[in-house]
């Protein structure tokens, strides 16, 4: 699978720029830039390395040949750190599985969508649904996560994938923040014996 269209696409969106200013900074066309974002046409090596310099990732990653977790230190790739992870859990299912790790993002972004329309802060005009049928969207996720977890055919043993390891250190490192602003005292006891030269309590 040829994962680099969308990689330059997503590091081009994550830098919050236009196609027309990346397309001027990188040195081609903005109908060039289109090309190689949809996957028309393959680019050269000299546009490949100039891309990998101005977005600060390598080559490999830009081909899809590394995984975001240890191209970058800085966390500005989480978009892309999120798509690699999907794929790699698409990759431990079998072909053709009626669940994908995608539909999983797609209905958390939904229920976000559908909470800022409720709050007044986007029209409700976004939402095709009525109140009452996206109330199902919790139970919904619930499904496609229980649904993808059955259709994993084996048990998986060993390190877990950079890709995900990123999104369960993202994840626990915003979980623990939050519970530990609002005083979780198990979470702070845990977090003293997690702590270097600390023999746990």
């Amino acid at each position: 699978m040829n994962r680099f269209p969308t990689i330059l696409t997503l590091l081009r969106k994550e830098h919050g720029l236009t196609q027309k200013q990346a397309a001027h900074d990188l040195g081609v066309s903005q109908a060039l830039l289109s090309h190689y974002e949809k996957g028309i046409r393959e680019c050269g090596l000299d546009f490949l390395i100039r891309a990998a310099d101005y977005y600060g990732v390598t080559c490999d990653f830009l081909l899809g040949r590394e995984e975001a977790g240890s191209a970058r230190a800085d966390g500005r790739s989480a978009a892309v750190a999120v798509y690699e992870a999907c794929c790699t859990l698409n990759g431990m299912l079998p072909p053709g599985s009626e669940w994908r790790a995608e539909t999983l993002g797609v209905l958390s972004l939904y229920g976000t969508i559908t909470a800022m329309a409720e709050s007044g802060k986007c029209p409700k005009s976004w939402l095709g649904l009525k109140k009452r049928a996206r109330r199902l969207t919790p139970y919904m996720a619930g499904m496609a996560e229980a649904g993808l977890i059955a259709q994993i055919p084996d048990k998986i043993t060993g390190d877990p994938p950079e890709s995900l390891k990123w999104v369960v250190d993202r994840a626990e490192e915003m979980i623990g923040r939050a519970a530990l602003a609002m005083g979780d005292e198990p979470l702070r006891k845990e977090k003293r014996a997690e702590a270097p030269g600390r023999s746990g309590e």
